[in-house]
């Protein structure tokens, strides 16, 4: 369980309806849709990245400790499953500290938003919502992904919950290839399609800022391909996607 000292006793749940600004932690609970470096030139701006407040990470962080641990019972004298959810374990806590150290910045609601997404694959497989054969390479995927989001942090120079900024490119032979929609997910949820999501441009030069982790990511109309986005501290990633 993650102790907050002066904390209010209720959990922060997220929505993305409710962001703030980052830096400013001592506003209302309600978030707000903020635009980061925002300029008074006419220039054209880049489109506005969503912030939440650093305390809405309390419950999901504790959420995503508390499923580990249960899982750990559930698993029993299962040791190959014991052994990959002691280092999620490892992972987890490594992240809780270095956000507890990061008191009381505002972060992106990306980075947020696939913590969730993880906690909501451990408690599918806690509800017995997953399939039994689906459960090991489920937690495999979760494991890799915290771990990327762990090893990402310690080599940022921008902190713990530093994004990556995503390029993509289509590309037939040495051709590049214009005007195709790129799709990405994160890899536990490549089966559920109302979790898939496009970037905003087509290729080529189109990007997109995400959590570091393990993701599919395909062209549309192609096979989607794994994608394992930071894990060295870099502030970019491009990605070249092969059009047959």
């Amino acid at each position: 369980m993650i102790l907050l000292l002066a904390l209010s006793t209720s959990h922060v749940a997220y929505s993305q309806n409710h962001l703030i600004n980052r830096g400013q932690p001592s506003l209302s609970n309600n978030r707000q849709l903020i635009a980061i470096g925002q300029q008074t030139s006419t220039t054209t701006q880049a489109p506005p990245m969503a912030v939440v407040k650093w305390l809405d990470y309390a419950s999901v962080l504790d959420e995503l400790s508390g499923s580990v641990s249960r899982l750990k019972v559930k698993a029993g004298k299962n040791q190959q499953l014991g052994a990959l959810l002691e280092q999620m374990k490892t992972h987890s806590d490594f992240l809780s500290e270095q956000w507890q150290n990061a008191c009381c910045v505002a972060t992106p609601a990306t980075y947020l938003e696939s913590l969730e997404q993880n906690v909501s694959l451990l408690k599918n497989v806690l509800d017995n919502k997953t399939p039994e054969n689906e459960v090991s390479p489920l937690l495999q995927i979760v494991e890799q992904d915290l771990r990327i989001k762990a090893a990402h942090c310690k080599l940022s120079p921008k902190g713990w919950d530093a994004l990556v900024v995503v390029s993509v490119n289509a590309r037939k032979g040495n051709e590049k290839v214009d005007g195709l929609e790129v799709w990405f997910v994160p890899k536990g949820w490549v089966k559920v399609q109302s979790k898939w999501k496009r970037f905003a441009k087509v290729t080529c030069g189109t990007s997109e800022p995400l959590a570091p982790g393990v993701y599919m990511m395909w062209l549309k109309g192609m096979e989607p391909v794994p994608i394992d986005i930071g894990g060295n501290g870099t502030e970019t990633k491009e990605v070249d996607l092969l059009v047959p």
